[in-house]
């Protein structure tokens, strides 16, 4: 299975956390970070070329990717993740949304749009053991067991 990793990225904390995703999710599976890929020459680029070649290439591996984890970080997350959120959803990818808590899931849409919903606990026993302890079942802010 191909899975592209959505987060933000500009905190030390939250790269920590998309380091701690991909490292357990590699052990089975295909993982696009976009945190790990960067555009040849980038430094030398216009800042438009490289943020079109940037888009292009996640682009890429949104549509080569089988599901999405979103490592979410409560309302208002990031504008970024939120669109490949929803890009992923409009092309019927399976969405694993991973929140801190249970009382992050604030936005209805991104809540609405999770085939599959976790605390980054659970979701590292899902990479463990290649499957999901928790499935989302449409009930506001619960985890339900499988």
């Amino acid at each position: 299975m191909k899975f592209y990793v959505a987060s933000p990225l500009f905190t030390v904390a939250q790269k920590i956390r998309i380091k701690k995703v991909v490292d357990a999710l590699r052990w089975y599976h295909d993982v696009y970070s976009p945190m790990e890929h960067q555009i040849p020459n980038a430094w030398e680029l216009p800042n438009d070329e490289w943020a079109r070649e940037v888009f292009k290439n996640d682009i890429e591996a949104l549509d080569n990717a089988d599901a999405v984890v979103v490592i979410y970080d409560g309302l208002y997350s990031d504008s970024g993740t939120a669109w490949e959120i929803g890009y992923a959803y409009a092309k019927n990818k399976q969405i694993f949304v991973i929140v801190a808590d249970e009382k992050e899931m604030q936005s209805l849409m991104v809540f609405g749009s999770a085939s599959h919903l976790f605390t980054i606990d659970n979701f590292i026993k899902f990479a463990e053991n290649n499957k999901p302890p928790y499935l989302y079942h449409n009930y506001p802010n619960q985890f339900i067991q499988s």
